[in-house]
């Protein structure tokens, strides 16, 4: 949040109990591009001038009453400016010698510009609200007199300039969860080629200003990077194509009129490069929303509809989660009675062969099938059998199952088999391209990458041990294999388990020059299986960290060296429409991040999803929050100093104990503590 924000909430708040106070914004954002950069007014990083009358649209560089505030560390400082350059209105000049003569106190910079020192103005602002109290209806009043009132700032032009303002700065919130209304405008631009004030009027249903409206829609067009050239675009080009040549938040734009508009849900490969780097970690204090996000901006670019996927990659996202003997039922039951041969060319057996490690499929067909045989079978001489028992083996070495037990004890592989023979894609079916995990202490290499594990087949009498792949190996073989579309490994809390240990060699990788396909691809031969592994260029990897646990800093550094960074920091502003009696939840939280910081860090300041699902005057959720879930941070922080967390809190939640006097016995030789 800018200083101008700090100001503008301010005189707002003003205005609400005092509806004749109008004041000057920016009207508009120019080429500089100050409404992106957060400067509601004139001004720029060092003041902010907040015009009061509108001779020169409250520009304090010719003709204008109005406020010069510069930020400090203490709030503002203030000045009263008046300036009436190259004015040749004589009741106007006459205007502002009157407001200088009844004000007093004012220093002569020049023969027509004039300062008035108001000091130092505090966080309240109320020595500047005890200013205009005494002053503005008198300035308004000079003006009034002398027959200026066209200089003053109607509640017309008011309301235009603070919708313009509004636009910005509430764009973004209010769009972020409404994907719909984002897609509405892109395609207005895009497909019917409208203008950005027409969109803001007949799309958004908005009034825009006959000369510089539109603003929401142009930051919508601005944040998906659509250039004024690209107006009507998709009536020139196809969807197709152009879908294929876009980039970035262009891409994404576009994969936006996919998922809303039924007539761009055309087959196309999901192998667009997503606007963000390949690495990721998503950091900041405990409850800033950091998983939201992966939810909200990240789980959409790695879903595509059933539509977009051929047969083949349907059968991979099937098959990559069958065990070898799910796999070898479904094919004998497709395929009848068989031989090895035959049921090793069969469609899913030779997917599930391309994720293995395995170089010879045929042993571990004959071992899966006779361990899952029927009891009753003369031509398999095994001393124990796993059960579900479906297969049969005949005397001329040929396989079947027992069609009866398999509808019986296996019947979602009947099911899967009706699938895949009568496959239709359809559009309103989703395939999740991604994983979500959380690491923590006892996650490792052979739960991430492999690593021997105990088979886990019901029914087994046998204590037998096998090589498993771990959730990240897995991935990048499904990756691998569709190269076509962009896949991703969600790790939540990455901080929390022992980095190094989970990814082992598999971090140098990691790198984009390093992946599959890239310049410096690189491959290492993995310690259990002995199999040659790279990561897939397709593959992404977002992680989210909690900065309260544990630093950046002490992350492992080859690690920090393979990701992009980015903060995820407390935003008090999502609160400020929940109002409890004197106060809102945006005051609490930005006073006690405030008081955290100063004692420890901004590491540990506290996130505002611990509010955001409060309800205006909700005192009972409130206090839950501060019982369940603010203190026990605190305490978890100060390590029980309640000293500190008296400091933060304050006396209302924090009661000084005196200490008992002749609390214990005396003895000669003992002190008291």
């Amino acid at each position: 949040m800018t200083f101008h924000d700090t100001i503008l909430k301010k005189l707002l708040e003003y205005r609400e109990t005092h509806p004749g106070f109008n004041f000057l914004a920016r009207q508009r954002t120019g080429a500089g591009q100050r409404f992106e950069s957060g400067h509601w007014f004139q001004g720029n990083d060092k003041y902010a001038f907040v015009g009061l009358i509108n001779a020169n649209g409250g520009i304090n560089k010719t003709r204008s009453v109005g406020l010069l505030l510069k930020p400090k560390k203490y709030g503002f400082d203030c000045k009263l400016q008046i300036r009436f350059t190259g004015e040749k209105n004589d009741s106007l000049i006459d205007s502002y010698k009157k407001v200088i003569s009844h004000i007093g106190g004012f220093a002569k910079v020049d023969s027509e510009r004039y300062e008035k020192e108001l000091g130092k103005i505090s966080s309240n602002f109320s020595e500047l609200f005890d200013f205009l109290n005494e002053n503005y209806e008198s300035i308004i009043s000079i003006f009034k007199n002398n027959g200026c009132q066209d200089v003053l700032v109607s509640d017309k032009r008011f309301k235009e300039l603070i919708t313009n303002v509004n636009n910005y700065r509430f764009q973004e919130k209010s769009m972020k969860n409404n994907s719909s209304i984002e897609a509405k405008v892109i395609y207005a631009f895009l497909k019917n080629g409208l203008s950005h004030r027409r969109i803001q009027k007949e799309i958004l249903e908005e009034d825009a200003p006959a000369r510089g409206g539109g603003f929401l829609t142009m930051k919508i067009l601005h944040n998906y990077d659509i250039q004024k050239d690209r107006k009507g675009i998709l009536n020139r080009n196809s969807f197709k194509e152009e879908y294929l040549k876009a980039k970035g938040r262009y891409a994404e734009a576009l994969m936006l009129l996919k998922k809303h508009y039924p007539e761009f849900d055309v087959d196309i490969a999901n192998n667009i490069k997503m606007g963000y780097p390949l690495n990721i970690i998503l950091y900041g204090p405990p409850g800033t929303g950091k998983t939201y996000k992966l939810r909200e901006k990240y789980f959409d670019s790695f879903t595509i509809s059933e539509s977009s996927l051929s047969k083949e990659q349907f059968l991979l996202n099937i098959v990559s989660d069958l065990t070898w003997w799910q796999t070898f039922a479904i094919a004998l039951y497709d395929l009848g009675r068989s031989t090895v041969n035959e049921l090793l060319e069969h469609e899913i057996v030779k997917v599930k062969a391309s994720l293995s490690n395995a170089k010879n499929i045929r042993p571990i067909a004959w071992s899966r099938m006779q361990a899952h045989t029927v009891t009753e079978c003369p031509n398999v001489n095994v001393s124990a059998t796993n059960e579900p028992s479906l297969f049969y083996k005949e005397s001329d070495s040929e396989w079947r199952v027992v069609n009866e037990n398999i509808e019986n004890l296996y019947p979602e592989g009947v099911e899967l088999l009706e699938r895949i023979n009568n496959f239709q894609s359809s559009r309103n079916k989703t395939i999740k391209n991604y994983e979500f995990v959380t690491f923590h202490q006892s996650f490792s290499y052979e739960d991430f990458v492999e690593g021997i594990k105990p088979k886990l087949e019901d029914g087994n009498s046998k204590l037998e041990y096998e090589i498993n792949d771990g959730i990240f190996k897995k991935l990048c073989q499904k990756a691998e294999k569709d190269s076509e579309n962009n896949y991703a490994i969600f790790i939540d809390e990455i901080n929390r388990g022992n980095v190094s240990a989970i990814f082992g060699e598999l971090i140098t990788l990691l790198e984009p020059d390093k992946r599959l396909g890239a310049a410096e691809e690189i491959t290492v031969k993995l310690p259990y299986s002995k199999t040659e592994f790279g990561v897939p260029s397709n593959l992404y990897i977002i992680g989210t960290m909690n900065t309260a646990d544990r630093s950046v800093e002490a992350l492992d550094t080859a690690l920090r060296r393979r990701f992009v960074f980015e903060e995820i920091m407390p935003d008090p502003t999502l609160l400020s429409k929940i109002t409890f009696k004197d106060f809102n939840l945006e005051q609490v939280l930005t006073t006690i991040n405030d008081r955290v910081e100063a004692l420890l860090d901004r590491d540990h300041t506290i996130g505002h999803s611990y509010f955001i699902k409060l309800n205006s005057n909700d005192t009972d959720g409130l206090l839950n929050v501060f019982r369940n879930n603010i203190i026990p941070l605190l305490q978890e922080y100060f390590y029980n100093d309640y000293e500190k967390i008296a400091l933060v809190l304050g006396p209302g939640f924090v009661k000084e104990k005196e200490t008992k006097k002749n609390l214990f016995p005396k003895f000669n030789n003992i002190q008291e503590p």
